[in-house]
Order: C-alpha cells, then structure tokens, then sequence
C-alpha cells in the first residue's frame, strides 16, 4: 500500500506518518525501488486494530 492509500485510512498527514515511522510508533516502508515506498497492508490492518482498541483516534 502506497503512502495516499495510508493516509486514506488513517486520518492524519504525511508528516505526522512519517515521523511516527521515524519514532517507530508505525510499521518500516519496504522500499520497492526509487521513489517507489509501501507498506504491507497486514501491517497497517494492524496498526488500524491496536489504535481502535486503545481508542487513539
């Protein structure tokens, strides 16, 4: 899943994403190939679980 597909499923902005990313509070980014960055969709699944059962949003 591609950063915009992220974003769409949890509200907030790119930099907030990649700062959490950063701080290792969301999943690492595979690097496809230059320019190309996803992440798994199991792990943002995942993420969007743990947040709703901790009511982060």
């Amino acid at each position: 899943m591609r950063l915009d597909g992220v974003l769409k499923l949890i509200p907030m902005s790119a930099a907030s994403w990649w700062r959490g990313v950063q701080l290792g509070m969301y999943p690492k980014p595979i690097k496809i190939s230059t320019g190309i960055t996803v992440w798994r969709n199991v792990d943002v699944l995942e993420l969007i679980r743990k947040f709703s059962e901790k009511s982060i949003f």
